[in-house]
């Protein structure tokens, strides 16, 4: 027969004392701060534009009696909508790193390691 191993999927996960320190000590706190606003504000762009689809969408509903036409719009609408609001989260996240990389060097808590 066949022999099964269960492994516990914890195990796998790298330990504290394992884990590879990261030297920040040549970032530049000026830009990182400045790439996060750049990033937030990008963010904001963004949820704008998602704002604007949606009120567009919900302006102008298919009108359509042809089945695959209403199935097609509705798919259409949320990849629209569910890609751009994963756009604008990402950026937005990418935006807040950036801002806590830039303090955290800043302010001199980042010596030897992140």
């Amino acid at each position: 027969g066949a022999s099964w191993i269960v492994r516990d999927p914890l195990s796998q996960a790298p330990q504290e004392e394992e884990r590879e320190l990261v030297d920040v000590s040549d970032v530049n706190p000026v830009q990182s701060v400045l790439s996060g606003f750049a990033a937030l504000a990008a963010a904001y762009v963004f949820w704008l534009g998602v704002s604007f689809a949606a009120e567009s969408f919900a302006e102008h509903p298919v009108t359509s009696e042809f089945y695959p036409i209403q199935r097609i719009s509705t798919i259409m609408r949320t990849v629209v909508l569910g890609l751009g609001t994963l756009l604008t989260g990402l950026t937005a996240f990418a935006g807040v790193g950036l801002l806590a990389l830039g303090g955290k060097v800043g302010l001199g808590l980042g010596g030897d390691e992140a």
